[in-house]
C-alpha cells in the first residue's frame, strides 16, 4: 500500500497546507544591524512562519522596487532570506528613531493551488556610523559694548547627527579658539543648559573688539577615534560712542593753561600751532573735528587738521592778548566733546 500512495513527507505537506487554508496570512519579524555585509543571512521565513521547508516556494511581492530589492531568497535553501544590497539606516529611515521595513511575501505550494501571504517586518538596528556635524562653517554674533550682561545672551546652533538619539549628540562644551586668551575668556563667557552663551560682564570694544570661541559637540558612545564636531564662533563687539576725545597736543602748563608768544611778523598763511585730540572709538565715533568755542576776529582753526592760523596781521599796539578755547568733538550720535583748556 505504501508504494502506491503519495510520499509521506509530501503527504504531511499537503495536510499542513490544508490546515492553513487558502490565502491565509502570517507575520514574521527579523532584526538586522545596519551595514551587515551583503549576502549575510537574515533568517528563514518558513521556519519563523512554522511552514514546511520542503515543497514551498517563497517570493517577494514587488510593491516597492527600491525596498524590495534590498533582500533576496537563497536559491539553495528554501525560505532563507539574505541581504542583497547595502543597508544604510540613515538613508532608509532618515530622521526616524525606528526603522521598520515592511515587505509582503507570497508562499505557494509546488502546484500553486494554495498560497499564504506573509507580512515580513525587518527592524534595521542603528550603529554609530555617522559623525556629528554643524551645518555652517562659522557662527558670527555681534554684541554692543557696555551692554548689560543680563541682555547679552546668544542662542547657539545645534549639531546634527543622522544616527538615533542613542548615538546622537549628548553634550556640548565651549572652548577658546584663541590661545592668547588663556583662561580669561572663562570669566567672560559660559555655556548654559539652554544652549546659550552667557556673557558675565560688559564687553569693551577698545579693550578687545572680537572674541573667537569654539562650540564643541560630543556624541554619545562615540568610537575612540571619533573627533567631536567643532563650530568656530566669532563674537564681535560693536563700538559705542563711549569715549570723548582727549587732547594730546599741545601740553598745558602747571596752571592748566597754554600760552603762545607771537611777533608782528607772523604770516597769516602759516599755522601758528596745531591742536591734536584722539578718540579711542572707531569710525564716526572716533572721528574728531575742531572748532573755536567763541568766534574770533584774529584767529581761525581748521576743523580737520586742528591747525590755527591768523586771520589778519598782528599789530602790537592794537592787539596784545588773544584768548580762546578750542573744542574737539567726535561724530558720534550724540557727539562727545572736550575743551582746551
Amino acid at each position: 500500500m505504501i508504494r502506491h500512495g503519495p510520499h509521506p513527507l509530501f503527504w504531511l505537506t499537503l495536510i499542513s497546507w490544508s490546515c492553513i487554508g487558502y490565502a491565509q496570512r502570517a507575520e514574521v519579524k527579523f532584526i538586522v544591524v545596519e551595514e551587515t555585509p551583503v549576502n549575510s543571512i537574515v533568517g528563514n521565513v518558513l521556519n519563523e512562519a512554522e511552514l514546511p521547508l520542503q515543497g514551498i516556494e517563497v517570493r517577494i511581492y514587488k510593491t516597492n522596487e527600491q525596498m524590495d530589492s534590498l533582500f533576496e531568497f537563497s536559491p539553495h535553501t528554501p525560505g532563507e532570506l539574505r541581504i542583497a544590497k547595502r543597508l544604510d539606516r540613515e538613508q532608509l529611515c532618515p530622521s526616524s528613531e525606528e526603522c521598520l521595513l515592511n515587505l509582503s511575501l507570497i508562499a505557494n505550494d509546488e502546484r500553486h493551488t494554495n498560497e499564504i501571504w506573509i507580512k515580513l517586518l525587518i527592524d534595521v538596528v542603528d550603529i554609530n556610523d555617522s559623525r556629528a556635524r554643524f551645518t555652517q562653517k562659522l557662527f558670527v554674533m555681534e554684541i554692543p559694548e557696555n551692554q548689560s550682561p543680563a541682555q547679552s545672551v546668544i542662542d547657539l546652533p545645534r549639531a546634527i547627527d543622522d544616527d538615533t538619539r542613542k548615538y546622537g549628540v549628548s553634550a556640548y562644551s565651549l572652548e577658546s579658539a584663541d590661545k592668547t586668551h588663556g583662561s580669561n575668556w572663562q570669566d567672560l563667557f559660559s555655556l548654559s543648559a539652554n544652549h546659550q552663551i552667557n556673557i558675565h560682564r560688559e564687553l569693551d570694544f577698545e579693550d578687545k573688539p572680537a572674541y573667537d570661541l569654539l562650540l564643541v559637540a560630543f556624541e554619545a558612545e562615540a568610537p575612540g577615534d571619533a573627533q567631536p564636531a567643532r563650530l568656530p564662533i566669532r563674537i564681535l563687539v560693536r563700538d559705542q560712542n563711549d569715549n570723548a576725545p582727549v587732547f594730546t597736543s599741545p601740553n598745558l602748563d602747571y596752571r592748566g593753561s597754554f600760552s603762545l608768544n607771537l611777533s608782528e611778523s607772523t604770516a597769516i598763511t602759516s599755522p601758528i600751532i596745531r591742536f591734536v585730540a584722539h578718540d579711542r572709538d572707531t569710525n564716526d565715533n572716533g572721528q574728531v573735528s575742531y572748532r573755536l568755542a567763541q568766534r574770533s576776529d584774529h584767529i581761525s582753526i581748521d576743523s580737520i587738521t586742528g591747525d590755527v592760523r591768523l586771520l589778519r596781521p598782528l599789530k602790537a599796539h592794537e592787539t596784545q592778548l588773544i584768548r580762546t578755547t578750542v573744542v574737539a568733538s567726535d561724530h558720534g550720535s550724540p557727539p562727545r566733546q572736550v575743551r582746551f583748556p
